[in-house]
């Protein structure tokens, strides 16, 4: 059995002063890395596809012996989630051809969201050819399953043992091929910059407040008008000219486009709407702000 240990990327910054010497330039940590690590996996493949290029001049550096498994874009996985996946087994091939004898297995990691669909799964597999090794890593319990493992078996496709801090792993060998994933920490679903989430008295600020916008663009020059002064700024000289807006309730949380007038942050900076088709807009009071 050939047993290889390695890590998912060779390219973090808290390796520094660690892992690589103080001081490494970051073009030869790869060097550094390959001399202690028979494989790695290629985890950057699942964000942003390399370059023929890229692939090459790694190609080139990576000793005799050494295999780099590459992760599948989540293009492919997690947004369209194996769906016409034609395309992107040709650029799959294309790049395991590129690394010749250092190609490791394919990582296919399924998103959380993905639900047991055999049938999806089989038919991406049947698209492979015997040639590539390929590993599979669930993360809906729902695949969790004996026909899922029988699945896997004749295709020839590996499990992924996943260990994340607070689950328990699921141990299986059912292949020949088993590949089994670093110890990681569960990310937060959303991480907010402490100075940008709160103002200076704790209070958490809204969307507006945080990323304020025009027209989809930042402008973060602009003035923002407290909560308790936006209902009064309704009836501001730079309200609707047609009338007082109505209560969202009464037209169905949606105004009619026509009547819409200029949002009160916005008039708080009339450099905002100057330029070509746009004229100026009356500010608000200082006292108002």
């Amino acid at each position: 059995m050939d047993v290889r240990i390695g890590t998912s990327g060779w390219t973090y910054m808290h390796w520094r002063g660690t892992f690589y010497p103080q001081g490494l330039r970051i073009s030869d940590q790869l060097d550094h890395y390959t001399e202690r690590f028979r494989t790695v996996e290629l985890n950057g493949s699942h964000y942003r596809w390399p370059a023929d290029s890229t692939v090459e001049a790694w190609r080139e550096r990576l000793p005799a012996g050494f295999e780099m498994a590459v992760k599948a874009s989540r293009y492919l996985t997690h947004y369209r989630k194996l769906n016409e996946p034609q395309d992107w087994v040709e650029r799959i091939l294309h790049t395991l051809d590129l690394l010749r004898d250092h190609a490791g297995p394919l990582l296919l990691q399924l998103p959380a969201n993905l639900h047991r669909d055999d049938g999806r799964l089989a038919g991406f597999l049947g698209l492979l050819p015997e040639r590539v090794r390929v590993t599979v890593e669930v993360q809906h319990e729902s695949w969790l399953d004996e026909d899922v493992f029988d699945l896997f078996d004749r295709h020839g496709a590996g499990f992924v043992v996943s260990v994340i801090a607070g689950r328990e792993p699921v141990l299986r060998a059912r292949a020949s091929r088993l590949r089994l994933l670093q110890q990681r920490q569960p990310r937060p679903r959303r991480v907010q910059r402490a100075d940008a989430a709160q103002d200076g008295g704790g209070r958490s600020l809204t969307r507006a407040e945080r990323v304020p916008s025009v027209r989809g663009k930042r402008r973060p020059s602009a003035a923002v008008v407290p909560r308790e002064h936006r209902k009064a700024d309704a009836h501001a000289p730079h309200a609707d000219p047609h009338g007082p807006r109505h209560d969202r309730a009464e037209r169905g949380g949606c105004r009619p486009r026509a009547s819409r007038g200029p949002h009160p942050r916005l008039a708080a900076d009339p450099r905002l709407l100057e330029g070509p088709g746009r004229s100026p807009v009356p500010a608000l009071p200082r006292d108002h702000l």
